[in-house]
Formats: structure tokens, sequence, C-alpha cells
């Protein structure tokens, strides 16, 4: 499939303009009047949650005047179960102890030296990989997620800050730079138009490199949407399939949380992505532990079974130890406590369907094997780790400490 090239040409750093006919405003108007509702009224979920206990009913409605409550039509409809006990309440719910986790930050942890780029809309952690934050905003709000005031913004990236990225992507100063991901907010909450536009650049950037002698950036996709709402992607099928084709994504890195995310609509959604480009991406799974939500291992054992048993097959990646920021009290693990969850895996599944437990760190993500033995840090309440670089780490962790 001829997939329309941006209006720049990386030549000599130069970028000559031209008239791309992308006529995005139409376009995201067209989209919103056939687009699947999006909730932003408590009272959508109360009614369909009859039996939500008085006491925090109260919590969320007062909470969601300083964290929004914002879900998608679709996993209200077809996700939740509509009673009060629904552990995936907590993912969507407003609660006062929002107020209880550490500050966040935009982008922590970057590089001090030769980041490949100084655009704001790029974060660097390590020397060969690096991020583009295409867009603040998603279709749903995570209460766990770090970057929630964020994600309640919406501020997506022009046609010029993209072309400009990948410009600076094709030149000496990114040549170490082998991967990179789209994040956000949801990166697929931009139109198609853009992701096809983005997709043109992508292309045309690994072609002046190649004319440098660098070698070839991939393009990894970070993701919810195929959770929040498949629908949506399935009715605008024959606008975003020309865009995911473009992308010509190496990998999708989804975040599924709990087995019951796992709906037909996402299934057939990754289907067709996979079927879309000239080669099949790799699909990944990377999600939170969260106590009280997912942190059991019968529903992890679950979800991983109907993750690699899908078609196509999805490998359980990372299962993240809590962050200090985002995650509520509530659902804090200690490191032990993740640890031992991962034994237990172990015993109840092959070792092809098991995800690595990842530790976020000040320092970077540090892996922990699950018999490793967990060194103690400087004080009670911490560890010492090496992150996934070598650098070590006396980590802080919150749920031994109960720091905020």
């Amino acid at each position: 499939m001829h997939v329309q090239d941006p209006p720049y040409r990386f030549k000599c750093g130069r970028a000559l303009p031209a008239n791309p006919k992308l006529l995005e405003d139409e376009l995201e108007a067209r989209v919103s009047q056939n687009r699947p509702r999006i909730y932003r009224d408590l009272k959508s979920l109360i009614v369909r949650v009859p039996d939500l206990q008085s006491s925090k009913l109260a919590d969320a409605l007062q909470a969601a005047d300083q964290y929004p409550f914002r879900i998608t039509s679709f996993y209200l409809d077809r996700v939740l179960n509509g009673r009060a006990d629904d552990p995936l309440l907590d993912v969507v719910l407003p609660t006062s102890q929002e107020g209880l986790v550490q500050p966040e930050t935009w982008d922590a942890n970057q590089l001090a030296d030769g980041r490949a780029l100084d655009s704001p809309l790029w974060s660097q952690k390590y020397p060969q990989q690096g991020l583009i934050r295409l867009t603040t905003e998603c279709s749903a709000h995570c209460r766990y997620c770090y970057l929630r005031e964020r994600t309640a913004q919406r501020r997506p990236a022009s046609k010029e800050e993209i072309a400009g990225i990948f410009r600076g992507l094709a030149h000496d100063r990114a040549r170490d730079i082998r991967e990179v991901i789209l994040s956000g907010g949801d990166p697929l909450m931009v139109t198609p138009a853009v992701l096809q536009y983005l997709g043109g650049c992508f292309r045309l950037c690994n072609e002046e490199r190649a004319s440098r002698g660098a070698q070839e950036i991939r393009l990894n996709v970070h993701t919810r949407e195929p959770v929040w709402r498949p629908d949506y992607y399935l009715s605008e099928w024959s606008r975003y399939m020309p865009a995911f084709s473009a992308l010509g994504a190496y990998a999708y890195v989804l975040q599924v949380i709990h087995p019951r995310e796992l709906t037909p609509e996402f299934e057939e959604l990754l289907r067709r992505i996979s079927d879309c480009g000239e080669q099949r991406p790799l699909l990944l799974n990377q999600h939170p532990l969260l106590k009280g939500v997912n942190a059991d291992a019968d529903v992890l054992a679950e979800l991983y079974a109907r993750l690699t048993d899908c078609n196509p097959r999805i490998k359980p990646y990372y299962a993240v130890h809590p962050f200090d920021s985002g995650t509520l009290p509530k659902h804090r693990l200690s490191l032990p406590e993740s640890q031992t969850l991962m034994q237990e895996l172990t015993h109840k599944l092959p070792g092809t369907m098991l995800p690595t437990l990842v530790v976020p760190t000040p320092l970077g993500k540090a892996y922990v094997l699950p018999y490793q033995r967990l060194v103690p840090g400087s004080a009670p309440g911490r560890w010492h780790l090496l992150t996934k670089t070598g650098v070590e780490v006396d980590y802080l962790d919150p749920g031994l400490t109960g720091c905020t």
C-alpha cells in the first residue's frame, strides 16, 4: 500500500515545507459525531452500580472535583460487572486517597548527558531509547496513573513538532538511538491523519539514517486504547487501517491489568492491527501490580494464560511493582509481596507465560527474579537494587514504609 509522504524531506538537515492536505480539524469534528460516548459524570457509573456503598460514593463525588472522572461507554458496559465489589471499580472511581501520593513528575530520571533531542515532547532515560509524548490525553482516566494531572488536559503534538523530532532523529547526534516509544497520554488518541503523517516521517527518518550509515530505528507504541474503546477503532477501521499500516510499528505494548479486560472486541482489534503493514508487530503486555485489583496469583495466572491464548498471541512482558507516585496507598504492595506473587506464578504457569517483575526506581527500572535474594538497603524499608544498566539504588519501598 502506498503511504503519502509527509510534507518534509530530510536532506542536509533542511526541512522543506509543503502544503499537507491533512484537514485535521474537519476529521476530528467528523469523528466526534460518531465516537462512542466518553462519560465525565459519575452519574453514568452510579446508575450501573446501584449497590455502591454510600461512603465510597460520597468520597468519589468529593474527589472528582480535583481528580476528574472519565470512562468510555465500552468499559462501563462491557468490562465492569455492575457489582459494588467489582475490583475494577478501583481503576476508574476517583478517591480522596489520590491526594496522598507523591507529586507527579512529567518525565523523571532523564539522561544527564548525550540526549538525542531537545524537544519538550522527547523523554530519554537510556542512550539507545527515547520516548515521544504524542499527546497528553487519554480516553479514560486510570486512578493509578502517575501522570493523571497531565492526562486531564488535551495537548496533542503538532505536525511541525512531529516532523522536527524525526528530522533530529535522522542526524548524527541521535546515532545511538535504536528504539523510539510512542506514548502520551495515549498515542492512539491523536487522529488517524496524524498517525499516518508520523509514519511517513518515521520512514523518511530511517531512509536518511541509512544514507548516513546509522542503524534503523524501531518504533514501539504503548497504548491502553484497545482496552478502553476497541469498538471505536473497529467502527472507524477504514480510516485507521492506513494509519496503522503507515506506522509500521515493531511492537505494540498493551496495558491489560485484569482478565475481564480481554474482550472479543479487544482481540479483534489486535488481529486487524497485526495484519496491517509489511510485517506483523510484536505484541506485549505490561501492567502494574495493584493490591485488591489484580495482585492475586489466580487472577494473574488467568490473565497470562488468556493473553497467550489470544489470536494473535500477546506475550506477558512486565509486571510492574507499584510506583511511589500514582499508586494509591490501598493498592501498594511491598517488594517481598510482589516477589512472592511471582514465586506463586512459577508453580502455576510455564516460563513462556511469565512476565518479568520490574521495580521503578529514581535511577531507572530494576529487574527482580522470583527467587532472587532481596538485599536490605541503608535503613528499614529500603532495598539494595541494581537497575537494568547496573546502577546501584538504595530503593525506598512505599509498600513497607507507607511513605507518601
